[in-house]
């Protein structure tokens, strides 16, 4: 059309009238490729190089896939991805389906007995919130109790030990509250709890970047809560928060299900698992295309065992032959050499029948496990994934008496 000629790239499979078309519509948007007519992912310039749909995905072991390729979970046997979106252990095939794959190498799947970790700790403290900063490689803890005195200290878990921080600013003293990690963000988020029993619940949002805490206020947000619990969706690049309870006489427990990206919160679904609080939710991999699963807690029928699955846009009940007893406060974690989810802990009541039982579930069946040693038992306790030393790591908790002792699986 007497202009120069432009180069269209791969956002485009036509020349309609001098302009770039992909189909019979415009061009694709950056971050995107025409593929036979219509807009995908370009996994080649996501950083992660790995898409589900038309969006960019942080990949990783548990997701692969690249060049418009949908992800797909790698599960325990692989612990990386290839140039071409395939999982890999190490730089070669994924292991058998008797093995798991650590640091490059498959093995027989990892040892199921704690053993205690002997360091300085915080002081005793439970009904902490705790997430792993996987950009820092520290596990974060906030907050918590010793009693009736409420805490807002800030604490890293790092190679050289515990490290308390001094942030000019920081959350209110609280307990009952929950953290998760965002790793586009790089950010740990926090929301809600309490500070005592005869205080109103809380439903502030905070942010920490590893230097200082920032208060986010979002136009939109859960209602002030605590019990709720919190995990980070990698396949939808938001954090998920479940269920909690309310301030009220009447209908406190709660059933909704809300997002959390980038500032604000978005509400998801209304209902799914009866109203709870005091369970766990944690991402599971090994379902295909990845869940966050959710297990247990207090209703107002009392404490429950049955598990659930959230796959983006509902819950699903995952109905087991076995399951741990009901229970209450116990906490959840992906296990990547196991390949499994791993639940310790938990009281039938807030302060009552403490158990130290270690169970896993592998996306169709509860088992526990008989490790030779194991944590006392307790409720309140913090529980996450070290990548670093490829164990899982638990502080304190409640027993009768806070607790402040360490243990790693």
């Amino acid at each position: 059309m007497g202009r120069a000629c432009v180069s269209c790239g791969t956002t485009a499979n036509a020349c309609v009238g001098g302009t770039c078309q992909c189909g019979s519509g415009a061009a694709c948007p950056s971050g995107q490729r025409c593929v036979s007519g219509a807009c995908v992912c370009d996994a080649t310039v996501c950083p992660g190089g790995c898409c589900v749909g038309t969006m960019c995905v942080t990949r990783s072991v548990a997701q692969c896939g690249a060049a418009g390729v949908s992800c797909t979970a790698c599960g325990a046997n692989a612990d990386t991805c290839d140039s071409g979106g395939a999982c890999r252990c190490g730089v070669s095939a994924p292991c058998a389906t008797n093995e798991v794959c650590s640091a490059g190498v498959c093995v027989p799947p990892g040892s199921t007995t704690w053993t205690q970790r002997i360091l300085t700790t915080p002081p005793a403290v439970n009904a902490a919130g705790a997430a792993w900063d996987s950009a820092r490689q520290v596990l974060v803890v906030f907050g918590g109790r010793n009693a009736s005195v409420a805490f807002n200290t800030t604490w890293e878990l790092g190679a050289s030990g515990w490290t308390q921080r001094a942030p000019v600013t920081a959350p209110s003293a609280r307990y009952g509250h929950d953290l998760a990690y965002d790793p586009i963000r790089q950010r740990v988020v926090l929301f809600g709890g309490f500070q005592s029993a005869s205080l109103p619940r809380l439903g502030d949002t905070w942010e920490w970047n590893g230097t200082s805490w920032t208060q986010i206020f979002p136009s939109t947000a859960p209602s002030a809560r605590s019990g709720h619990r919190m995990a980070w969706d990698p396949v939808r690049q938001h954090i998920v928060l479940f269920g909690g309870r309310i301030d009220g006489s009447t209908n406190f427990y709660q059933s909704d299900t809300w997002a959390y990206v980038s500032g604000a919160w978005t509400l998801l679904a209304s209902s799914g698992p009866s109203p709870r609080e005091g369970g766990s939710v944690v991402w599971d991999p090994g379902f295909s295309g990845g869940r966050i699963v959710t297990f247990g807690g207090v209703s107002s029928s009392g404490p429950r065992n049955d598990t659930w699955a959230w796959d983006g846009s509902s819950w699903q009940q995952v109905l087991t032959a076995t399951a741990p007893s009901a229970r209450v406060f116990f906490e959840m974690s992906y296990q990547p050499v196991l390949g499994k989810v791993v639940l310790f802990g938990g009281s039938i009541g807030g302060s009552s029948g403490f158990n130290a039982e270690t169970w896993v579930f592998d996306r169709t069946t509860w088992t526990q496990l008989t490790p030779a040693t194991s944590p006392p038992a307790r409720n309140g306790h913090v529980m996450e994934w070290d990548p670093v030393r490829q164990k899982l790591t638990v502080f304190g908790g409640f027993n009768g008496t806070s607790l402040s002792d360490q243990w790693e699986l």
